[in-house]
């Protein structure tokens, strides 16, 4: 039987703290996007990130 809760890690996943990579390829797809299949459907827009949070999830 399959469990259906998620591990720590998913719970725990928090976007902003990837924020220098997405800005990077963001970046790298500003420049690249006509010649980058890549960048295809990749948004060009900043990303907006909600705060981090170093305590345990609330359900």
């Amino acid at each position: 039987m399959k469990s259906e809760s998620k591990s720590a890690n998913e719970k725990d996943f928090q976007e902003v703290r990837c924020s220098k990579v997405f800005e990077a390829m963001r970046q790298c797809c500003l420049k690249h996007k006509p010649i980058s299949l890549v960048c295809d459907g990749y948004s060009l827009e900043p990303r907006e990130f909600a705060p981090v949070t170093d305590g345990p999830l609330k359900e």
